[in-house]
C-alpha cells in the first residue's frame, strides 16, 4: 500500500507548523495489517454489584476493557483518584491505602470478573 506521508517541523516564529517534505512510502499491506491489529482477542471487565465498572483512569472504551485482570485489579484499586468529591483533594497530595480499598471492596461487594472474547 502508498502511504503518502508529510514532514512537518515547527516554526516559533510563527507558531504554526511548516510542512518540510511530502513523500509517498510503500509498506507492504501484511506489515500494515500486522502492526494494527492484535492477537490478543480477550479482554477483562468488572461487574460490581451487577453494574459495570468504569475507570476515569482512560477514557471511552479502555475504561472498561483491560487486556489483563491485574490491569483491571490495579485500575479497580486506584478507582477513587479520578472520582471527585469522594475523598477531599484527592491526587493534590492526599491519597489513600490502595490495597486496603481493593481488599475491602472484593469483600463487601459481589464484584465479578468477567472476559469477553472478539
Amino acid at each position: 500500500m502508498i502511504v503518502k506521508v508529510r514532514e512537518d517541523k515547527f516554526d516559533f516564529d510563527k507558531s504554526e507548523f511548516i510542512r518540510t517534505n511530502e513523500y509517498d512510502l510503500n509498506i507492504s499491506d501484511e506489515k500494515i495489517v500486522d502492526k494494527i491489529t492484535t492477537e490478543t482477542p480477550t479482554y477483562w471487565y468488572a461487574l460490581i454489584d451487577g453494574k459495570l465498572f468504569k475507570s476515569d483512569q482512560e477514557k471511552g472504551i479502555k475504561g472498561i476493557y483491560f487486556a489483563t485482570k491485574e490491569s483491571l485489579e490495579e485500575h479497580l484499586a486506584d478507582a477513587l483518584y479520578w472520582r471527585k468529591g469522594l475523598v477531599p483533594r484527592i491526587g493534590q497530595g492526599v491519597g489513600y491505602d490502595t490495597d486496603d480499598f481493593y481488599k475491602k471492596l472484593i469483600e463487601t461487594h459481589n464484584v465479578e470478573f468477567k472476559q469477553v472474547k472478539f
